[in-house]
């Protein structure tokens, strides 16, 4: 049998580290009730990344940067959209913390987009693009609202946020970057344009 020898200061240091951090560090129950952020929360959010680059805005790799007329939005449509997306997410059962089968494809979020960009005051606009520019505006617009209220949610359930509703944020983002319907056949926006 062998056996390691640590120093008495490792051993200091190591108890040290565990009765501080295990001390103050309370673990939520896992999927514990979370409280949904009100639309001045997600506007307060909203307005503290509006007409700033962020990196790393979308699963820590993806920039806050638009390419559509969506960015041009205002603040308070932004909201609006970002709060009318994440109900609709939640009536459609999405609860990828716990079964991440319940993504909710992208074609099916991307007809709610259009439908709600189309009765917006964005109406004009938004019916005025190119093909590519309004499949883009419906990306930029899911993937942007869906962060935003996400954001506002982490901060308004700082105590009782858990670890796998931030993973299972990062791949729903991962999957809308990929215009994705079928796990394991990511589309571009070329495939998009084209209608693959």
């Amino acid at each position: 049998m062998k056996f390691k020898i640590y120093s008495v200061a490792s051993i200091i240091l190591i108890s040290a580290v565990c009765l501080s951090g295990c001390a103050e560090f309370h673990a939520p129950p896992p999927h514990s009730i979370l409280v949904d952020p009100t639309a001045d929360e997600v506007k307060t959010e909203a307005g503290k990344h509006e007409r700033v680059m962020e990196d790393g805005w979308y699963f820590g790799e993806l920039p806050r940067i638009f390419k559509s007329p969506y960015g041009q939005t205002s603040l308070d449509d932004k909201v609006r959209f970002a709060i009318a997306e994440a109900k609709f997410l939640k009536e459609s059962k999405q609860n990828m913390a716990k079964d991440m089968t319940t993504y909710v494809p992208y074609s099916q979020r991307a007809e709610f987009a259009q439908k709600w960009w189309q009765a917006s005051d964005q109406a004009k606009s938004f019916g005025e693009q190119p093909e590519k520019l309004h499949i883009l505006w419906i990306q930029e617009s899911l993937m942007d609202g869906s962060e935003l209220w996400w954001r506002a949610l982490e901060d308004k359930n700082r105590a009782t946020m858990d670890a796998m509703r931030a993973l299972a944020h990062d791949e729903e983002q991962k999957r809308v970057s990929q215009f994705l319907d079928v796990e394991g056949q990511p589309r571009s926006l070329s495939n998009m344009v084209d209608g693959k």
